[in-house]
């Protein structure tokens, strides 16, 4: 059995009182996890197609969104050629499929294009963050023969 004289009982109490109370920063907690993703920017993604590719419509769409959904009645993702401001904006078809959207037929997109997609809400309204929209460059569009 050790005996210990009061000033080491004292310095031994102090030491292990300090150490329980010293937090190593790798241990604190993530801050405010929560608010950081309510604070995402919707970003959109376009996986397929790429630029310079050709494709015959209707077309399946690949994407990745991230801080907004897409769903059914929900947002959507809409089509634009690029530099027609007369030009139609059409809705993707959804697709019961995660991150796959279909480009309808449309006599007005054939041809050599730009084509821009834009995340949109359930409205219709674009989303006006840069991040939410994506232009593919030099799409060669036909249409089904």
């Amino acid at each position: 059995m050790m005996i210990m004289n009061p000033a080491s009982v004292l310095l031994l109490v102090t030491n292990l009182l300090v150490a329980s109370c010293t937090t190593m920063p790798s241990e604190v907690p993530p801050a405010t996890t929560q608010t950081a993703a309510a604070d995402t920017v919707p970003t959109l993604q376009i996986l397929s197609p790429k630029n310079d590719d050709t494709i015959t419509l209707p077309n399946a769409v690949r994407f990745a969104v991230k801080g907004f959904t897409v769903v059914n009645g929900g947002g959507q993702i809409k089509a634009f050629v690029q530099g027609a401001a007369d030009g139609p904006v059409i809705a993707l078809e959804s697709s019961s499929e995660e991150g796959l959207a279909y480009l309808p037929s449309n006599k007005f997109l054939t041809g050599k294009r730009d084509l821009t997609f834009a995340l949109a809400k359930a409205d219709g309204t674009l989303l006006g963050n840069p991040e939410a929209r994506v232009t593919v460059q030099r799409l060669t569009i036909q249409g089904r023969r």
